[in-house]
């Protein structure tokens, strides 16, 4: 998945090297080494509003994944026993026109959120 944000960066995802972003002048990584992103398998990154961006993880060797909110360095990943998420490895993630995010699933179908106001 590629993305380019609000800001101008460009976003890459890796499918096992986490997150490559690249800022104009240079490139700095998101690794589960280096931040608290939970997997190093990036499958979609999603804006949702300036600087604040949803993120699909991949269980290596597995069905799962985790998707976690990156709003400048305060990560919250939403993990199947208390969010309502189930888990399922999510694929695709997308903002509608009225903010909600959409997650789609490789087994689990699809997910809406949308943020208590």
């Amino acid at each position: 998945d590629l993305l380019v944000d609000s800001s101008g960066n460009l976003w890459v995802s890796t499918l096992g090297g986490g997150i490559s972003l690249w800022n104009g002048l240079g490139w700095s990584h998101i690794r589960p080494s280096n931040s608290d992103l939970p997997y190093a398998t990036v499958t979609d990154v999603e804006e949702n509003g300036p600087g604040v961006f949803w993120i699909a993880t991949s269980i290596p060797n597995n069905t799962g994944g985790l998707v976690s909110r990156l709003q400048g360095d305060e990560w919250h990943t939403y993990k199947p026993i208390f969010s309502g998420y189930t888990g399922a490895e999510t694929l695709a993630i997308a903002r509608d026109s009225l903010g909600r995010m959409w997650f789609a699933t490789r087994t689990q179908g699809i997910y809406v959120f949308e943020e208590e106001k």
